[in-house]
């Protein structure tokens, strides 16, 4: 079946135009297009007949317009189409090829044929008129009511039974519901003292971290007061050696006379002794000197106190001496 993006398309109606085609069938041609979406209408140039029928089709139009297509011959209705031979031969040469100027290459007229193969193959159903029927007696309209109630009160037991079955099935689901609830509320209830020993182990925790800080504070500043006297300690230990090796010559050369003299040392350590010996006994007699001379001042300080105290006692004896004899 030809389909809708059929490049003869663009060439059957440019821009919205009118246009015709003469077909290989005798007095049929295509008159007028002009439609709304996916709407067909075929029309009877028969003056004898205003049948009008409209065609839905999945394809989409040309342009927007409907197409019209007169003809001389009687309309053909649906119950003939399924039957009438002659008008699938109508049907298949009314596909009529079209050469584009533009494109240079023999097509379908894309539309037209869907058109003519959608009537011609489409299922119909037909609706018999009232007075075509027989007469329906009393007994045959009981019948059917009495079907149809049947069939309505089947329909209506099986609704009450899923009813039933879904009551029952809501039933155990808010049963379900009640029991989770239930364990839930069981659940926070006894959570609350784990809830609260939890809360003081935290607690207990926050303290032991905060002192725990403190102490790594404090390690800390002893840790740069540590390091601050070991750098000072590795100046002293530099400055040492620098002094060590300045005197070991001086060393060397008190080593060489102890070991050529004869005299009561025979090495540098007890030279050393001895002199530290003789250093601890200085001072030890100038801390006695300085002793004596302070108790000497005390006692010079002391006499000259009684000596002025002697001196004021004869002064005031001459003075009374010097009065009585006046008397």
């Amino acid at each position: 079946m030809p389909t809708s993006d059929n490049p003869s398309l663009d060439n059957v109606n440019d821009e919205n135009k009118d246009f015709n085609i003469e077909t290989s069938i005798p007095n049929i041609k295509i008159k007028e297009l002009e439609a709304d979406d996916n709407n067909i209408q075929v029309k009877d140039s028969n003056p004898k007949s205003d049948e009008v029928s409209n065609i839905k089709t999945n394809e989409p139009n040309l342009t927007g317009k409907t197409c019209i297509v007169e003809t001389n011959e009687p309309i053909i209705s649906g119950e003939e189409v399924e039957t009438n031979q002659a008008f699938r031969d109508i049907v298949d040469n009314a596909m009529v090829e079209v050469t584009p100027p533009a494109t240079g290459h023999t097509t379908h007229a894309g539309a037209f044929g869907d058109y003519f193969h959608a009537k011609r193959n489409k299922t119909k159903i037909i609706h018999f008129p009232s007075w075509e029927s027989p007469n329906q007696s009393p007994e045959f309209k009981l019948y059917i009511a009495k079907c149809e109630l049947l069939r309505v009160t089947n329909e209506l037991s099986e609704t009450r039974r899923q009813d039933a079955q879904n009551r029952l099935r809501l039933a155990e689901q808010g049963e379900e519901l009640r029991q989770k609830q239930e364990e839930f509320s069981e659940l926070i209830v006894n959570t609350e003292p784990f809830i609260q020993q939890n809360k003081e182990i935290w607690t207990r925790f926050d303290r032991i971290i905060s002192r725990n800080e403190t102490k790594d504070a404090l390690l800390k500043e002893k840790t740069k007061v540590l390091i601050e006297d070991t750098k000072k300690f590795s100046k002293w230990e530099i400055l040492m050696k620098i002094l060590v090796d300045l005197y070991q010559p001086f060393k060397t050369s008190v080593s060489t006379c102890l070991t050529q003299s004869s005299s009561e040392f025979h090495d540098l350590e007890s030279l050393m002794n001895s002199y530290m010996s003789k250093l601890y006994a200085k001072y030890e007699l100038l801390g006695e000197f300085y002793e004596s001379i302070h108790c000497i001042d005390e006692t010079q300080h002391h006499f000259g106190k009684e000596i002025s105290r002697h001196n004021e006692t004869m002064k005031q004896l001459s003075d009374k001496v010097r009065l009585w004899s006046h008397w």
